[in-house]
């Protein structure tokens, strides 16, 4: 049957020994994950074995990993806001911080995978970032924070009709499929799960994912996640040592299954971290640089796209206020003018921005390339901004054009 893969919202485990499931949103919001039958306590807090519990926390409408000096790294697609760890601390997103990590050169598209930087240090400790994926049949931790499910086993008879396939309620001794309903209450929870496939590109997500199945006779902690997942930490044990392998981003459902359910056979997508392990460590050994744009150094505005108001932007706080250093951290709305990252508004920065754009670099374009295997990869294209058509003459000389055309027009005005 044709699965379509669905945003994580929780994370759902089963016990073998108690029948039980847990489940905690991961796609957008991380909390937790319950018991079917029992007591769910130890799913609630850390594991005797700790993979990184205190390391994963809410993220806007999902999960996310803190990885080390203030960075945390969460999917793409779970929006922006500050970090809430499972202590209850909530930090706030260094504006201007957010970059989306870069797919193989090999592979099409960018990732579901995104960074942020906290605007102060959470103390914590520094994962492993796995260096090779996990291989299939590797058991894996999954943290996350999703929605709690129903205390009861639920069973559907599943019909063929002239629409598709029909979905009822049904007792579970002649019940064609088994799982849960889904609350709409959240707690962070952990589960384990075996990794299923080799990792391979998602065309949907332009990611490379590994994946796990959720099945009635599985780990004893059966773990699948849902909504409110995404972002939320995928941990293997390797000699000894915890490694953050992946991040949740996605759940394959069964064709025609109801919404709001969790059902035994479907599958957790999970971003595997190994092919941009070299990104993220570049990362997280970049000085903090609170106002330059991280995402794109040149896009002063934060508009997602580079252009002459940049230069203007800059320009403008240059005759207001001089070369200077910058102290504190952007607001909200403040333009992030630190291009090269020293500290200082000088007019390097503007300079900068005039020849980024004179030569292309300011809206660099990913070139499409040959997939890296026809059967384990796409070769979907995705779409990227073009560059500006607007080419600006000459670095000093455009600048102090500029400035001196700002200046006849301020005091243009001051003489009416």
């Amino acid at each position: 049957m044709f699965c379509i893969p669905r945003f994580l919202n929780r994370l759902v485990l089963s016990s073998l020994m108690t029948m039980a499931v847990f489940a905690g949103p991961l796609s957008t919001v991380a909390h937790g994950v319950i018991i079917s039958q029992g007591s769910n306590t130890p799913n609630l807090r850390a594991p005797g074995n700790d993979p990184g519990w205190n390391n994963v926390g809410i993220v806007a409408g999902g999960s996310g990993v803190y990885l080390g000096n203030r960075w945390v790294i969460t999917a793409h697609h779970v929006g922006p806001g500050s970090l809430q760890l499972s202590d209850g601390r909530v930090f706030d997103v260094s504006n201007g911080s957010q970059v989306q990590l870069q797919n193989p050169s090999a592979v099409l598209g960018l990732p579901d995978l995104r960074l942020f930087r906290l605007a102060e240090d959470p103390g914590l400790p520094t994962p492993l970032i796995a260096a090779t994926p996990p291989l299939p049949g590797a058991v894996v931790t999954m943290i996350g924070a999703g929605l709690t499910r129903s205390p009861s086993i639920q069973g559907w008879a599943i019909t063929q009709t002239a629409t598709g396939l029909d979905w009822r309620d049904a007792p579970l001794p002649v019940s064609s499929a088994e799982g849960y309903t889904l609350t709409d209450q959240r707690q962070m929870q952990w589960g384990t799960n075996t990794v299923t496939a080799l990792h391979t590109f998602d065309s949907v997500q332009h990611t490379v994912v590994f994946s796990t199945r959720y099945d009635r006779q599985g780990q004893i902690f059966e773990g699948q996640a849902t909504t409110g997942d995404s972002g939320g930490g995928v941990f293997e044990e390797r000699a000894g040592e915890w490694n953050l392998a992946g991040i949740m981003i996605s759940t394959v459902p069964l064709t025609g299954q109801p919404d709001n359910t969790v059902v035994f056979g479907n599958q957790t997508s999970i971003a595997s971290l190994a092919p941009y392990r070299d990104q993220i460590l570049a990362l997280l050994a970049t000085p903090d640089r609170p106002w330059q744009n991280q995402f794109n150094q040149f896009d002063v505005s934060r508009s997602g796209n580079v252009d002459p108001r940049d230069v203007l932007v800059i320009i403008n706080q240059l005759l207001q206020s001089g070369e200077h250093a910058l102290s504190g951290l952007p607001g909200a709305n403040d333009p992030l003018v630190d291009t090269n990252g020293d500290g200082r508004l000088s007019p390097t920065d503007a300079l900068r921005v005039i020849n980024a754009i004179k030569s292309g670099e300011a809206n660099p374009i990913v070139t499409p390339q040959v997939a890296l295997s026809a059967s384990n990869f796409s070769s979907s294209s995705h779409l990227v901004p073009e560059p500006s058509t607007l080419v600006l003459a000459g670095g000093a000389a455009a600048l102090m054009a500029l400035a001196a055309a700002k200046r006849r027009h301020r005091q243009q005005i001051a003489k009416r």
